[in-house]
């Protein structure tokens, strides 16, 4: 595997691994509850990582993923409000992503492309995911905070 590769499934590796360590620390009702009444839940925005994992899985490789599937915030459907589905949820989507990254010529992770109206490249995007991924595991953290739980869940 080129380094290349090596970096970006290492970043996403990681991210996965830090999320889902703190989604874990989190009990069904925080993770349920928009704080405030306006906030996205922990629920949403985990479900939102499934959803983008799982569409930038089929652009890296080279299929078309459809159209956005979302109007707005992109909220967690009430079914799928259940931690171990949605930590499943997210292994997998992100297990395709990487897969999709191995499997990907580095001249396609390398190739010019766009990326909301800007310059980017496959590599650009896939580490964008990863940093997506502790974007919010940041608002993981956060939630945590805000019920009274200040450890580092990620670094266990």
């Amino acid at each position: 595997m080129s380094v290349l590769k090596q970096h970006i499934v290492g970043a996403l590796h990681e991210a996965k691994n830090c999320y889902l360590k703190d989604f874990a620390a989190l009990s069904h009702d925080v993770l349920a509850k928009s704080p405030g009444g306006a906030a996205r839940s922990g629920y949403d925005f985990t479900y939102e990582i499934c959803v983008v994992n799982d569409r930038f899985a089929k652009i890296i490789a080279g299929e078309n993923p459809g159209e956005w599937p979302c109007d707005g915030w992109v909220t967690c459907p009430a079914e799928k409000q259940n931690k171990e589905t949605l930590a499943a949820e997210l292994t997998e989507a992100t297990d395709r992503f990487i897969a999709a990254v191995e499997s990907a010529s580095e001249e396609s992770l390398l190739a010019p492309t766009e990326s909301m109206g800007q310059p980017s490249s496959n590599s650009k995007l896939a580490f964008r995911m990863a940093v997506h991924m502790m974007y919010h595991t940041g608002q993981l953290n956060y939630l945590q905070s805000l019920n009274g739980d200040d450890d580092m869940h990620w670094m266990d």
